[in-house]
């Protein structure tokens, strides 16, 4: 064999596995189970927890709270559905809010083996679910009292779609998501209109058109952390077609919060909608 040859088999050669290595010698701790993906998260877990994990403070988030406000009874009692727990830290936050259940569906297998080591760090009783849940969606024949979907609708191919599955599941909503505006995307030293076509693709989707944006992911992907799509890219909805799309759909109450123009990964809003009126 060549040296040239020998470099190029050391290259496809996996690295030597030392079985060892998947051993924990010290004592027993939840610090030990959030470790196995230490530089991953981004959550920070509550106090009580007394581990380090993420600085995101999504245990606690003002997005639930809204939630909660907006539902008519709150999360007590309630049967959810969350799309993209990521970490567990919303899960958490309605359970303590007092939902009955709360069914959260992640596609990513490193984020949903950290909702199990949150699940197990902080023994909380939802139930957590490897899989797509846009197949999920369009499969069920569940219901439940309300769907949260934040963070999730701008990693969608189709964002629309996944709307109307949703309306299909759930009479109340609360979507927080990032939107495309071309004015704060593409301005002058901002970095995110890298990221976007600037050209729309115009879809139609039962009878009412919506201008979508394709947005790829780049570098991103390489992060161990990484809480995108299942692809290398998606389509970002502009906020008016976003409420469209939830009033085709027979959502007619509406409320918004957290509304960040300026938000460093992008303009984002959070949205409740409900098919009751009478609230």
């Amino acid at each position: 064999m060549t040296l040239a040859a020998l470099k190029r088999w050391c290259k496809k050669s996996p690295p030597a596995v030392n079985a060892l290595d998947y051993y924990v010698t010290s004592a027993p701790s939840n610090q030990n189970a959030v470790d196995i993906f230490k530089g991953e998260w981004s959550s920070k877990f509550p106090e009580s927890a007394d581990v380090k994990a993420g600085n995101a403070e999504l245990f606690t988030d003002g997005r639930v709270t809204f939630l909660n406000e907006c539902l008519p009874g709150g999360l007590k009692g309630k049967k959810v559905l969350e799309l993209g727990p990521l970490e567990g830290g919303h899960t958490y936050a309605m359970e303590k809010l007092g939902a009955a259940s709360v069914l959260a569906i992640e596609a990513n297998t490193h984020a949903f083996l950290r909702c199990l080591v949150a699940k197990e760090t902080l023994g909380m009783k939802s139930h957590f679910m490897l899989g797509d849940f846009n197949r999920y969606l369009e499969e069920t024949k569940d219901t439940f009292d309300v769907c949260l979907a934040s963070g999730v609708l701008y990693h969608q191919k189709e964002p629309v779609k996944m709307l109307s599955h949703i309306a299909k599941r759930s009479k109340h909503v609360l979507v927080w998501s990032h939107y495309y505006d071309e004015k704060i995307i593409h301005k002058e030293g901002s970095h995110l209109g890298d990221y976007f076509e600037k050209q729309p693709i115009v879809q139609k989707f039962e009878g009412a058109e919506y201008k979508l944006y394709l947005k790829k992911y780049k570098e991103a992907v390489s992060w161990g952390g990484f809480c995108g799509g299942t692809g290398a890219d998606a389509y970002w909805m502009t906020r008016v077609d976003m409420k469209k799309a939830l009033s085709k759909q027979g959502y007619k109450h509406f409320a918004e919060s957290f509304d960040h123009p300026d938000h460093p990964n992008g303009p984002a809003i959070a949205i409740y909608a409900s098919k009751e009126v009478n609230e």
